[in-house]
This record gives C-alpha cells, structure tokens and sequence, in this order.
C-alpha cells in the first residue's frame, strides 16, 4: 500500500550514513497547477492516516493469530504426558478452529495467484487496503462517502478484535494449566 502522503508545511528530514546522521526542514508546498488548498490536502493525511491505522490494527490482529495458532500448535506437538496432553488437545481443539475461523474473516486466505481475486472474495483487510488506496491517492478532501466507508469498517473490525479479546482469555486458561505442569506459556505478544 505504500507509505502516506505527506501533507503540506514543514517536515523534518534525516540523512543517515552508518553513523552519521545529518537533519534538516524541508518545505513541502502545494503543486501551484492544483486548486486543492492546504486544509483540503491535510484532510486527505488525516484520513489516509485513519485507514492505514485500521490497515495496521487489522494486520496485528492477524500476525497475533497466527502467532497464537502456531504456538498452540507447537505446544501440541511436544512429549508431554498422557494426562496434559488430553486435557490440552480438549481445551486448544476449539480455540485453534476459532483462530482459523476469525483469520478466514478478516484476510482472504484461499489467494494465492493474481486471478484468484476473481474466485475468492475480498475479507476485510483488502477492503481496508483499497480505502487507504483511494484515500492516499486523491490528492483532494476527502468526500464523505470516504468517511463513512471509513467508520464501516472500523466498525466491521470491532468485533474481530473482541473476539481475538475472548480468544486470549481463553488461551490465558490454557497458560494457566501449562504452567502448573511446567509445560511453558503461549505468549500474547506477536
């Protein structure tokens, strides 16, 4: 999706070398041939900045997934007793399907060549990434369709993230029940 455009005014630039770092302000100023002004170019980085913001909640919720998912599977695959074994395979069981499932809802997964998309429909990242797209290629305000599209999918991304909330508290139990046996604990981080 590429980096946000930068807005008019006044920017901080670094040079750096292996050691040396040298800053200075560059004057970034509206392309005299437009008639966008100033605030109406600030409008459109506030805005790309929301979408690659959600862009990039989304995408963690999806690397802490899939990091939980491997871990439980790793966890699973270890020498452990007879009894831990049972009791973890019976506690992971549901919550890796529901990783699975929440990862299938939020990223297209069945993609994997460029017609695909023509298969497969787009999942909630790609929607977020074509909105950043748009957005960050305006050069313009942003309408209002924009804004509103924008807060859809904040809103579609809630209950992902609340689910993910539940999945963790869940995984937590687990961590609970590893530790006592010494087994070691699934890490919440990415």
């Amino acid at each position: 999706t590429g980096g946000i455009n930068a807005a008019p005014g006044e920017h901080q630039v670094t040079l750096s070398v292996g050691s040396t770092s040298e800053t200075q302000t560059l004057p970034l100023a509206i392309d005299p041939r437009w008639s966008q002004t100033e605030d109406d170019l600030k409008a459109q980085f506030e805005a790309a900045s929301k979408a690659k913001q959600l862009l990039t909640d989304c995408h963690n919720l999806i690397g802490k997934l899939r990091s939980m998912r491997k871990q439980l599977k790793a966890i699973g695959n270890r020498k452990l007793s007879e009894e831990i074994k049972e009791k973890f395979e019976t506690e992971s069981k549901p919550i890796l399907t529901a990783l699975t499932d929440l990862e299938n809802e939020l990223i297209q997964t069945a993609s994997e060549s460029g017609q695909d998309p023509i298969n497969y429909p787009p999942m909630l990242d790609d929607q977020i990434a074509y909105l950043y797209s748009v957005v960050n290629g305006l050069d313009d305000r942003p309408n209002a369709g924009i804004y509103e599209r924008l807060e859809d999918l904040k809103t579609a991304l809630k209950p992902h993230q609340m689910k993910m909330d539940e999945l963790t508290g869940e995984i937590r139990s687990i961590n609970k029940m590893l530790m006592d046996n010494g087994v070691g604990v699934i890490s919440e981080q990415r």
